[in-house]
C-alpha cells in the first residue's frame, strides 16, 4: 500500500502541464508510468505557488510543486523555439502519451497540436486540460479558482443559509480537472493498446467541478427544485437537519434517524438517559415516528438537547462509547488528527520521501487503492530544475555535451 506501482510499467508520458494539470501526471507516475515534466529554462511557474517548506519562500521548497510532480523526470526546454519544438517531436515518437494544459488553439500555433503530432505517432494519446474544454463560447476564456467553483455551482452550495457563498480554503479546479483528465486518459491509452490508434482527450476543468454535483443537479432536472446551502446542516424531507455538533475538545458529526435506522437515534437516548440528560426524548417511538411529521421547529428542539448532551463529552469518548453502542456518531478530523489516523497508518498510507536538499525525509499521502498483485515501489520526490536533462538529452536522444551546452547558452534548455 502507499508507494507506487508497476501498472503503467512500460509507458512514457510528455508532461507539458501547469499547475492545471500536474495531478493528471502525477497519478499517471504513481501508476508506474515514466512521466517527463517539462518547464521552462527559468522553471515552471508551479515552483512559486505556495505553501514553502518551512515557510521559505523559494522554487526549491514549494509544497504545491512536491505534492503534485512527486515521481517524475525533470527537463527544461523552450518548446516556442524551432530546437524546442523538434525536441518535443522527437521526444514524442517513443512517447504513450501527452499531456497539456495551455490555453485552447496554443500548441497549434507552435505546430506541436494534436493532429501534426499524430502523424509522427498515431498511437498518441493526447490529452489537453483546459479551464472550458476546446470548443464553446467560453473556450478563450480565462478563470480562478473561485470563477470555475462559481460557474459550475459548487461555490452556491457551499455556505451557511444566511450568509454568501463560500469558496473552499483549497484549490479545487486544479484537483477534480487532473482527477477527470487521468481517468480519460487511462481509457484512451488501453483503447490505443488493443487497437494501435490514439486520440484525443478534451478535458474541461468547467465540467470536471461539474461532476462533484452528483445530487445537486438531478434534484433540479427531475423536481425543479434548487438545493441550497445548509451549512451545518443537510436536507432530509422537508427537514434540515443538524449534522454537526461541538463538543469538549471539537466537533462531531451527527444526525438523529428514524424508521428502520431510529434504533441507533434510540441507544443515543438510552446513554443520554443513563446520565440524566434525555429529557423527553426518552418518550419519542424513535424506530415508527417518519420525518415527514416532524416539523422544523420539533427537530431543532430535539437537537438542542442533544447538543447539551455533546457538549459534555470529548471527541473520543462520543466516537468510542458510539462505537460500542452502534451509534453513527464520527469526530470530525483536522490535518493533525488525518495525520496520526491509526486506520491510515495501519494500511501503510503515508510514505516518506526523501529530500536530500534538506537532509530530511517528507511524509506523502499514497495511493488509495491497493491490489494483492502489484508490487509497490516507494514514491520519489518532485524533480530539482532540469534534473533529468543529461539523462534524456543525452542518453535518450544522442545529443553530445557540446550540443547540451550551445543549447543551454541559447535559451532552450
Amino acid at each position: 500500500m502507499g508507494g507506487k506501482t508497476n501498472w503503467l510499467k512500460s509507458c512514457r508520458v510528455i508532461d507539458l502541464t501547469t499547475d492545471l494539470g500536474s495531478l493528471c501526471g502525477r497519478i499517471l507516475a504513481d501508476m508506474g508510468a515514466d512521466v517527463i515534466k517539462i518547464e521552462k529554462p527559468s522553471g515552471s511557474p508551479e515552483r512559486r505557488m505556495g505553501p514553502f517548506f518551512k515557510d521559505i519562500i523559494r522554487p526549491e521548497q514549494s509544497l504545491q510543486w512536491f505534492a503534485f510532480n512527486a515521481g517524475k523526470k525533470g527537463i527544461t526546454l523552450n518548446i516556442e523555439t524551432s530546437d524546442g519544438k523538434n525536441i518535443i517531436r522527437k521526444l514524442v515518437q517513443s512517447a504513450d502519451i501527452l499531456i497539456e494544459s495551455f490555453s485552447p488553439g496554443n500548441m497549434d500555433s507552435l505546430g506541436l497540436g494534436y493532429k501534426e503530432l499524430n502523424k509522427l505517432n498515431p498511437r498518441l494519446i493526447y490529452t489537453s486540460i483546459t479551464l472550458f474544454g476546446q470548443d464553446g463560447p467560453y473556450q478563450n476564456y480565462s478563470g480562478s479558482d473561485i470563477v470555475l467553483m462559481a460557474l459550475s455551482g459548487l461555490l452556491y452550495i457551499n455556505g451557511d443559509s444566511d450568509r454568501p457563498p463560500l469558496r473552499f480554503s483549497v484549490d479545487q479546479v486544479s484537483c477534480h480537472a487532473g482527477l477527470q483528465a487521468a481517468a480519460g486518459t487511462l481509457l484512451a491509452y488501453y483503447h490505443a493498446r488493443r487497437t494501435g490508434i490514439g486520440q484525443r482527450v478534451d478535458c474541461s476543468a468547467h465540467e470536471a467541478l461539474l461532476v462533484t454535483l452528483f445530487d445537486v443537479v438531478p434534484s433540479w432536472d427531475l423536481n425543479h427544485f434548487i438545493i441550497k446551502r445548509q451549512g451545518d446542516r443537510a436536507m432530509r424531507a422537508k427537514i434540515a437537519q443538524k449534522v454537526l455538533f461541538p463538543c469538549k475538545d471539537g466537533q462531531v458529526s451527527w444526525r438523529f434517524l428514524t424508521g428502520a435506522r431510529g434504533g441507533r437515534t434510540k441507544e443515543l437516548v438510552n446513554w443520554m438517559a443513563e446520565e440524566n440528560m434525555a429529557g423527553d426524548l426518552i418518550n419519542i417511538d424513535w424506530e415508527t415516528i417518519s420525518f415527514d411529521d416532524i416539523s422544523q421547529d420539533q427537530a431543532s428542539k430535539w437537537e438542542q438537547v442533544f447538543g447539551s448532551f455533546f457538549g459534555t463529552k470529548t471527541r473520543d469518548e462520543l466516537y468510542s462509547e458510539g462505537k460500542y453502542r452502534g451509534i453513527m456518531i464520527y469526530p470530525v478530523n483536522n490535518l493533525a488528527d488525518v495525520y496520526c489516523s491509526a486506520q491510515l497508518e495501519s494500511r501503510g498510507f503515508w510514505q516518506k520521501v526523501e529530500h536530500e536538499a534538506f537532509g530530511e525525509e517528507i511524509m506523502y499521502p499514497g495511493l488509495p487503492i491497493n491490489t494483492l498483485d502489484v508490487c509497490n515501489e516507494k514514491i520519489c520526490r518532485a524533480p530539482n530544475l532540469g534534473e533529468h536533462n543529461l539523462q534524456v538529452y543525452k542518453d535518450e536522444l544522442g545529443m553530445s555535451i557540446k550540443d547540451i551546452i550551445i543549447l543551454k547558452q541559447s535559451g532552450i534548455i
